[in-house]
């Protein structure tokens, strides 16, 4: 009877205290033995806290985050679009929530459904405190999205220059691609990012990889004329194409060119290369750039591939500027070919008249 009466009384008591279901509920019988029953939460209740979970992550709500987890929310609860609670931590550049869902046995490894991991997301916001978290706690550096893109490439991609030393600091592959052929090296020189370049170059990155147009890194900062970079290539990188400079000179990239040119690009190709970039640049009509061949000794006459010159290649390729300009500057203009065409030839053929009318002026005879 006592003990009826104190049992009622403690389980009575029970009755108004809350189970939180965060690990059990305790429930006394008889007033002597307690024994644990445990919480089956119903798919609304999971999905609720997860949820929670999730948008606290994003939010940067420290103490949500904490709370949502207390009350048995996944550290690994995903939204719609397989992103986890540490993605969207990330996302949302909340250091501190990273590192406590981390804590909690989040996997910093799982993607999302552009198969993007927590660390792709950190490199293309650059934040060096969540990127040296992520790898500290077994991040895979080479992970790559659905493009191929990898850490080190997005933080090329989005100019993020401490993120880029963080990782090749901590063994990110330089010379690996994407999925269009592309490396960090020629996404750095295509953004002009000299920093970022010279840091590569330092790390022995490889300037003779082709992108898929089958362009190197050198090809793409000549094609957008960035000589600040071009200098870098010059200074850093082991060996310049003789492909690099005859490209550059065919695509009219003067400063590039003239860049090369000064930094004696002349002593190093083959020999056939200035008559190449000379005859290349005249039948394309790039005046500064054949100035700058002439003004650094290449000869004016000397015969290309075909047994031309440079003036009879201007007249095929009809730039009338080209042919006055290399006349001005002393063209042979009745020197014969091997296939026995000369310039006047070669105009009355193509019934360019005024370049007949010039080039008789100067004293074409054939």
């Amino acid at each position: 009877m006592f003990w009826g009466r104190i049992s009622g009384k403690v389980i009575k008591g029970f009755r108004h205290v809350k189970c939180a279901c965060r690990t059990f509920c305790f429930v006394l019988i008889s007033g002597v033995m307690l024994i644990s029953v445990g919480c089956t939460k119903s798919p609304e209740e999971i999905l609720k806290i997860n949820n929670g979970l999730l948008n606290a992550a994003y939010s940067g709500s420290v103490l949500q985050v904490k709370s949502w987890l207390y009350d048995g929310a996944d550290p690994n609860a995903r939204d719609s679009n397989q992103k986890t609670a540490l993605i969207l931590a990330v996302k949302g550049n909340h250091a501190s929530s990273v590192n406590i869902l981390i804590d909690k046995g989040a996997d910093v490894n799982l993607t999302d459904n552009e198969r993007s991991t927590a660390l792709l997301y950190a490199a293309i916001l650059g934040n060096t405190s969540i990127i040296q978290s992520l790898l500290n706690n077994k991040a895979e550096i080479e992970a790559k999205n659905l493009a191929g893109n990898t850490a080190l490439i997005l933080a090329a991609l989005n100019g993020k220059n401490e993120a880029i030393k963080i990782l090749l600091d901590m063994g990110a592959h330089f010379d690996t691609m994407n999925d269009s052929g592309r490396t960090a090296l020629m996404i750095a020189a295509d953004k002009e990012n000299e920093f970022a370049v010279k840091m590569l170059l330092e790390k022995g990155a490889d300037t003779n990889l082709k992108d898929n147009n089958s362009e190197t890194a050198y090809e793409i900062a000549a094609k957008a004329n960035k000589s600040n970079v071009m200098q870098l290539f010059l200074e850093k990188a082991s060996k310049i194409n003789d492909n690099d400079f005859v490209w550059a000179s065919c695509n009219g990239k003067a400063e590039t060119v003239t860049l090369l040119l000064e930094k004696g690009v002349l002593s190093r190709v083959q020999a056939h290369c200035p008559a190449e970039a000379l005859h290349c640049a005249a039948h394309s009509g790039h005046v500064s750039v054949v100035q700058a061949l002439l003004k650094y000794g290449v000869s004016i006459n000397v015969l290309g591939s075909s047994g031309e010159t440079a003036l009879t290649s201007a007249v095929i390729g009809n730039r009338l500027e080209i042919v006055q300009f290399l006349i001005t500057k002393g063209a042979d203009v009745n020197v014969v070919p091997k296939s026995g065409k000369t310039a006047l030839l070669t105009a009355q053929v193509e019934g360019r008249d005024q370049m007949v009318r010039i080039l008789k002026k100067a004293g074409a005879v054939r």
